[in-house]
């Protein structure tokens, strides 16, 4: 149950991410840089 609302939690935040940000007008390299980042951060919190 834990994993699901985790996976579901993060599903949701990443395709709402992109627009509520190029909504406040964020340049698109940021935005970029920004989920490209996600994913090792993930990695990198889960190895602490």
């Amino acid at each position: 149950m834990c994993f699901t609302a985790y996976y579901a939690t993060f599903a949701a935040l990443t395709f709402h991410l992109v627009p509520l940000m190029a909504q406040r007008r964020v340049s698109p390299a940021l935005i970029l840089t920004t989920m490209a980042v996600i994913g090792p951060a993930q990695v990198l919190a889960s190895a602490f």
